[in-house]
């Protein structure tokens, strides 16, 4: 059967804890997968390291020159919007200047290519003030090359287009600045892109690989009757006794415990055994097959009645769990933390192929107590 009610008064809900479960979910992610993230993080940082050991730093000075306002008749205050436009012109003239350009690389010995490559002249908007800016990879050969420029086109006779005198020096560099990042700020970005990229592939992993980390998870596959192992205690056992009878329809009803991904029968057994320590009255054993329902082991003591706990295995893989589910009266699927949502619903409609529909979930701990017939539930990585 395939019942999905509300729990009954009183019964504790496992899944109405929004914040918790998402806690919870987060770290079952950062246990499983803190190595893709490290990973990342570790070849971020090596391909920053690398690409900043080949790549050179970088230096930049700056030289500052003016075209002054020509009054007219010599007469000051001149013609600003004149000097302006000549500004304006001789900061997209100068880096095209050939006769500039030659003599500035030789004062500055280096060549043409270079010193045209390195080399970018601005104007200040509204203003005459040009700015010559070089970068090299010495602070040296930049201050020089800067200044190289700012002396040839303010010289009385200066080459090539520049007219004689309509420039004047306002600075000339003396310094140079580093305009690239550091080895150690590059590596430290890299670790950060190597980071965030981490975080989204594990995203995009756990996204196509949905995994049963809290009850929610389980919600989707069994219902809303869900149950955590972790918060089981005798009364909530008990309660669930009574939950299972009223689901049944039966006064002692026979539930089987069904396993998924890699949980077995033997599994289920030390999971029922570990369920006969914690609720007084819960006896449990393995049951064989061909054990006929009166005959079962188990059985849960609530007030006077009886509800029969049998254990089996993953549908599809272990021989007779599907007959075993068939011949209950209600069947709990159980998942291990971490285990694969497809796993579950796979289990799911394997039984559905026989009728059979589990009416409850339980997700247990991948390690169970101590008195489990197996100490460690085996989950896939």
């Amino acid at each position: 059967m395939n019942l999905h009610e509300d729990p009954a008064p009183g019964f504790p809900n496992d899944h109405v804890r929004p914040w918790s479960s998402r806690r919870h979910h987060i770290a079952r992610v950062a246990r499983r997968r803190w190595w893709v993230v490290v990973l990342c993080l570790v070849l971020g940082a090596l391909v920053a390291a690398g690409v900043s050991y080949r790549t050179p730093a970088l230096y930049q000075a700056e030289s500052v020159v003016v075209a002054p306002a020509i009054p007219a008749g010599g007469v000051p205050p001149g013609l600003p919007d004149a000097a302006v436009k000549l500004a304006t012109t001789y900061a997209s003239l100068i880096p095209l200047d050939d006769g500039v350009i030659a003599e500035a690389a030789a004062k500055a010995s280096i060549t043409t290519v270079a010193l045209r490559r390195s080399l970018t002249v601005t104007n200040d908007p509204g203003t005459a003030l040009i700015r010559i800016m070089v970068q090299a990879s010495t602070p040296k050969l930049a201050v020089d090359s800067s200044a190289a420029v700012a002396t040839v086109i303010t010289k009385p006779n200066p080459p090539g287009q520049v007219a004689n005198g309509s420039l004047k020096e306002v600075t000339i560099s003396s310094s140079a600045t580093v305009v690239t990042e550091s080895g150690n700020s590059s590596v430290g970005i890299g670790a950060l892109l190597g980071l965030l990229l981490g975080l989204v592939i594990v995203a995009a992993i756990e996204r196509s690989d949905r995994r049963v980390d809290v009850p929610d998870d389980l919600v989707a596959v069994t219902g809303p009757g869900v149950s955590s192992w972790a918060r089981i205690t005798p009364e909530e056992a008990r309660a669930l006794a009574h939950r299972w009878e009223t689901l049944s329809g039966s006064p002692e009803p026979v539930v089987a415990f069904v396993g998924t991904g890699s949980l077995t029968q033997f599994d289920v057994e030390g999971l029922l055994a570990d369920l006969a320590d914690k609720a007084d009255g819960l006896v449990a054993g393995p049951h064989a097959l061909s054990a006929a329902r009166h005959d079962l082991e188990g059985a849960l003591l609530v007030e006077g009645k009886v509800a029969r706990l049998l254990a089996t295995g993953r549908p599809g893989h272990d021989e007779g769990a599907e007959l075993v589910a068939q011949t209950c009266d209600l069947v709990v699927l159980v998942v291990a933390e971490g285990g694969r949502v497809k796993d579950a619903v796979a289990a799911r409609d394997r039984l559905a192929q026989f009728g059979v529909y589990p009416s409850w979930g339980l997700l247990v701990p991948r390690k169970l107590g101590h008195h489990s017939r197996a100490s460690r539930v085996p989950i896939e990585a």
